[in-house]
């Protein structure tokens, strides 16, 4: 079962406190999830991830190659 906790705040400066913060909430989060639900979790954001880096496209998740910078 993956809980649903509302994400922590995070300051504008970033801090270390605010990467404990984030593990904290992915622990409470995903403590209780099967090994199928981890999976499907990390695989959906990991999509999403990819998108907005533009590096997948939206309609078929095929991944977008870089192009090397030529030397």
């Amino acid at each position: 079962m993956i809980h649903n906790i509302p994400r922590p705040d995070i300051s504008p400066a970033f801090t270390v406190k605010d990467i404990h913060r984030i593990r904290e909430w992915e622990h409470e989060r995903l403590k209780d999830a099967t090994p199928e639900e981890y999976h499907a979790d990390t695989t959906l954001r990991t999509e999403e991830a990819l998108i907005r880096l533009g590096l997948a496209d939206t309609a078929t998740l095929d991944y977008v190659p870089i192009e090397k910078e030529a030397v």
